[in-house]
């Protein structure tokens, strides 16, 4: 058999091959899992990451100004800046950290007044206080819902982000974003709209069987007693992807805000940083005896700081919770109860 017969002996038959396409629907198949998709975020939270700093590095290099990132974080608990650590480059613009999860934290560390912690006002005074309680010049906050209990199963994916930095030695501008993170990629909306319906069964299971006293006849209908919580794998996954999410938005949005206001000169590193610094070459420990956190010493240089301006005031100060409609959400959003055939019959004529 010649060489060229082989060759064409070996290409299936065209109509194996339409078979196979139609039988399988392979134009529509898509070869990424989860942990893919997961994954997928987490190299792009770096990659934002990594973009923000170099701009911050640039800005030291052609204009002398060295700015220095700080994090308040709810949600995401100390990731962004964890994921700022892994770049291993431009410590000099990595500050520090609040880690404050509870709403009492937020208020302790940082001075958070608003009752509503999932709100752009919240955000905002997250933001404002990285600045008030530490030497960073740039802040950046979350606060929304990476998992919410299930009564508030509509706040999935719902999160606030406020950036700040400093105008002039007396003012503090910043801003503040709301993004749904479940509304960002079809394939994760996929896995949110999974978690949003199991949560809803669960539930309408709850009230069918009651958990504290269930017929035993009843409960064998169903794989599991029902405890109203949704699969925990899946509720990691889901969980694990929104905080990923939000870091890689969050420095995206820190980026443009540092850009626009570098624009209008608004972009600036207070002349007071430097002495207030607390560890200084001619440190002496004894000087701050009975201040462990070192508080008063910042204080001593905010007491000028009188003017916050937000540059989406209207949304900036706003103390209530976005509520975007479950469908513009979640692509199945809540299941449809089954309709009566006929809900409304129409009276029946005796015929005589």
């Amino acid at each position: 058999m010649s060489k060229k017969a082989s060759k064409t002996s070996r290409k299936p038959p065209n109509m194996v091959i339409d078979d196979f396409l139609e039988f399988e629907d392979y134009q529509s198949f898509d070869t990424l899992r989860a942990d893919d998709i997961l994954n997928d975020t987490k190299m792009k939270s770096h990659k934002s990451a990594h973009k923000l700093l170099v701009y911050l590095n640039n800005l030291k290099n052609k204009k002398g100004m060295i700015h220095t990132i700080g994090t308040a974080e709810s949600l995401t608990a100390g990731l962004m800046f964890s994921t700022l650590v892994d770049i291993p480059m431009f410590g000099l613009h990595k500050y520090g950290c609040f880690g404050v999860y509870d709403t009492d934290a937020k208020r302790v560390f940082l001075g958070v007044k608003v009752k509503n912690v999932y709100t752009h006002r919240c955000a905002k005074e997250m933001a404002e206080g990285i600045l008030k309680n530490s030497n960073a010049t740039i802040g950046i906050a979350v606060t929304g819902n990476a998992m919410p209990w299930s009564c508030h199963k509509d706040m999935l994916g719902e999160v606030f982000i406020g950036v700040a930095c400093y105008g002039d030695d007396k003012t503090i501008i910043c801003e503040t974003y709301n993004i749904n993170m479940c509304k960002l990629n079809n394939k994760a909306n996929t896995q949110c709209t999974l978690w949003y319906n199991n949560i809803i069964q669960e539930l309408d299971l709850c009230k069918t069987l009651n958990k504290y006293d269930v017929d035993l006849e009843e409960q064998k209908k169903y794989n599991r007693l029902t405890d109203g919580f949704n699969d925990s794998i899946l509720t990691a996954y889901v969980s694990s992807y929104i905080r990923n999410k939000t870091t890689e938005i969050a420095f995206d949005k820190a980026l443009l805000f540092l850009h626009n206001n570098l624009k209008t000169s608004d972009l600036y590193v207070p002349s007071w940083i430097v002495d207030s610094i607390i560890d200084k070459p001619e440190y002496n420990e004894a000087n701050f005896v009975g201040d462990s956190c070192q508080n008063s010493v910042l204080k001593n240089y905010r007491d000028n700081i009188t003017n916050v301006k937000c540059i989406n005031n209207t949304l900036c100060l706003d103390e209530q919770r976005v509520r975007p409609k479950t469908s513009a959400t979640f692509k199945g959003g809540k299941p449809n109860k089954a309709k009566p055939k006929n809900p409304n019959p129409k009276s029946t004529k005796i015929k005589n």
